[in-house]
């Protein structure tokens, strides 16, 4: 039994390191653990053709070009914010919903004083709501799966922590993206391909969108141009209601996020095939 669980723990811990770079030893130190969940899941928020994207010669008058790196670099710093409201959320027990729309909103404002404190007036849309849901929910996704394999190997130090991650886990958000879009749309939990709220562009590599379901204006937003709370609560409301037999939130997305990724490296360079 004991030969077991060493391997068990040494697979973990490998694959830990590998993804989010931390260590059995890291699990006494919150801080770090919180901070590495922040630093990834600002990657999957900001790359991947959306707001770093965003910033070049064309988008950007030549007058505000000088003030790029600024805005880049300042983003990275609202990693503090979350940071500290994480935190925040797990020590004072908050509502998740209330905690997440508050979080959002203080990230969308202070990239606007950002903007406006770096004269750099046409970047002020360049992150959305989009882009902080996808920050917010990648960085609570990276716990919940950092907690897990702490847990499972055994870890004593901060246990009370990565308990509470999972069990708040029936209340966390499904982070919006291209791919989760894309199997939604695959699966019609919405309604039908042809009348359904997701659309479908593109066919060597697709790409999907929303159709803004208060306004009866056929406007579509993609993941990263999500424009507001209420747009984002309103198909969050209604995705929740569609998979909900069919467990959490969080445990739809992890399953559905991997069966979506093979299915992706199945196809390679040609996804038109994807949603056969």
């Amino acid at each position: 039994m004991e030969r077991n669980h060493t391997i068990i723990k040494n697979a973990i811990e490998f694959l830990l390191f590998n993804y989010f770079g931390l260590t059995l030893e890291d699990g006494n130190n919150k801080d770090i653990i919180i901070q590495k969940a922040v630093e990834l899941a600002y990657n999957d928020a900001t790359n991947q053709g959306a707001f770093n994207a965003l910033f070049t010669e064309k988008s950007i008058p030549s007058e505000e070009q000088d003030n790029i790196h600024l805005i880049k670099n300042g983003v990275k710093e609202l990693a503090s914010v979350l940071e500290e409201k994480v935190k925040d959320l797990y020590d004072n027990n908050e509502s998740f919903d209330e905690w997440h729309k508050n979080l959002c909103k203080k990230l969308l404002d202070k990239y606007q004083d950002l903007c406006q404190a770096n004269d750099c007036p046409s970047a002020a849309s360049f992150f959305s709501y989009g882009n902080a849901q996808k920050w917010v929910n990648m960085t609570i996704k990276n716990l919940y799966v950092i907690s897990g394999a702490y847990l499972a190997m055994g870890c004593e130090d901060n246990k009370s922590f990565f308990e509470s991650v999972d069990a708040r886990s029936s209340g966390y958000h499904i982070p919006l993206d291209n791919l989760i879009l894309g199997e939604v749309y695959k699966q019609e939990l919405l309604g039908s391909r042809e009348n359904g709220p997701i659309w479908k562009s593109g066919k060597k590599e697709p790409s999907y969108s929303i159709s803004d379901f208060k306004n009866d204006t056929k406007q579509k937003y993609t993941w990263s141009r999500i424009p507001s709370k209420d747009f984002y609560e309103t198909f969050r409301e209604k995705l929740e209601e569609a998979i909900q037999k069919e467990g959490t939130s969080i445990e739809w997305e992890c399953k559905n996020w991997i069966k979506r990724k093979k299915l992706i490296k199945k196809l390679g360079k040609d996804l038109s095939a994807i949603d056969d």
